[in-house]
């Protein structure tokens, strides 16, 4: 039989198919609209649903393409080729090949996941009141108050601060690092030229914020700017203003003002969304846990580490390439080397068992 007609033959059953009224069939419902078969062969089937499902998974551009007799007909083709081709992969075995069943089994964990736990839980699912709870919770993420970050030298006495203050006075930024390195008594920040980076009005540094956002208060004090200085820090309005001497312990510090980041204020409809992808994710991973702990427990999965020994990290030798007799380079080329296109391969996984 000639492809051309079998093609036309194919497609003008399937609107038959789809137009024809379901009690002309011994099943009801759509079921039997759907099941009825437009290509088949041996070893292969196409049904309508096939050909439904195949335009459905492209996008609602594309699909609008097949509302043309012969873009619809070319599309049944492909799949009738992608078909063959799967036959006949199956016939030689490569099903059976090592990388296939790796593949396969990859799908089908994917699709097993998709479809027991993707598909019912999704971020839209999270119920208001988690979200609600997360957010009373967790107030430290959304509202956070302003930040500044200041350098500063620490030396012995009030009057000689007020020497380097002097000092600081006629330069700039690197004068003021400058002025730190050489003279700060703060040995952990003297070498980054008295940066106390970002931190907050109660003295907590911006790194300590993400890690303790749940409990900042549990912040030692060890860990935290000193209060005297978190005080004159905050006085200053504008980058690079210049702090009076201030007092800390028996020593002195100046300060220089290097950035601000204002308060930051997140109502709970702008933090819903990020919220909701957070509890999805940590929902997900429960999920994903519990199912992993209850193979588990059926299959009882044993490790004999003992055996990890003999194992071979070394890169496996290519097997030597054959040189070509006309000439060439050995390997696959021309006409032998040519695979199925795009078109010619669409619907391959979904008929390969047809």
């Amino acid at each position: 039989m000639k492809k051309l007609p079998r093609i036309r033959s194919a497609f003008a059953l399937f609107l038959f198919a789809a137009s024809a009224p379901a009690a002309a069939h011994a099943q009801s419902g759509d079921d039997a609209r759907r099941s009825q078969v437009i290509v088949s062969g041996t070893d292969i089937k196409i049904t309508v649903g096939d050909v439904e499902d195949a335009i459905a998974q492209q996008s609602p551009f594309m699909r609008v393409r097949y509302r043309d007799p012969a873009k619809l007909a070319e599309l049944v083709e492909s799949m009738v080729n992608a078909s063959l081709f799967a036959r006949e992969a199956t016939a030689r075995g490569y099903d059976k090949d090592p990388d296939v069943v790796r593949n396969t089994k990859q799908t089908a964990v994917q699709t097993m996941i998709r479809k027991t736990i993707d598909d019912a839980l999704t971020p839209e699912s999270i119920p208001e009141p988690e979200v609600k709870a997360y957010y009373d919770a967790h107030s430290n993420e959304f509202h956070r108050p302003g930040l500044v970050r200041v350098s500063h030298i620490l030396v012995p006495t009030k009057a000689r601060a007020m020497e380097i203050l002097a000092e600081a006075k006629k330069g700039d930024a690197n004068k003021f690092r400058d002025l730190a390195q050489k003279f700060s008594t703060d040995t952990e920040t003297k070498l980054r030229g008295g940066d106390l980076h970002y931190f907050d009005p109660r003295g907590i540094p911006m790194r300590l914020l993400t890690r303790f956002s749940k409990s900042p208060d549990d912040i030692p004090v060890s860990d935290r700017i000193d209060a005297a200085l978190v005080k004159a820090a905050f006085a200053l309005k504008a980058t690079g203003d210049l702090s009076k001497p201030v007092a800390v312990g028996d020593q002195w510090s100046i300060l220089r003002k290097t950035g601000q980041i204002d308060p930051q204020e997140r109502p709970l409809d702008v933090a819903a969304p990020t919220i909701r992808q957070k509890l999805w994710r940590d929902k997900r991973r429960e999920a994903l846990d519990a199912l992993v702990e209850k193979l588990r427990a059926e299959l009882k999965p044993e490790l004999h580490e003992d055996r990890l020994a003999p194992l071979r990290f070394e890169a496996p030798k290519a097997p030597a390439v054959p040189a070509d007799p006309h000439g060439g380079h050995g390997g696959t080329g021309g006409a032998a080397a040519h695979a199925p296109g795009p078109t010619e391969t669409h619907g391959a996984a979904e008929h390969a068992g047809h």
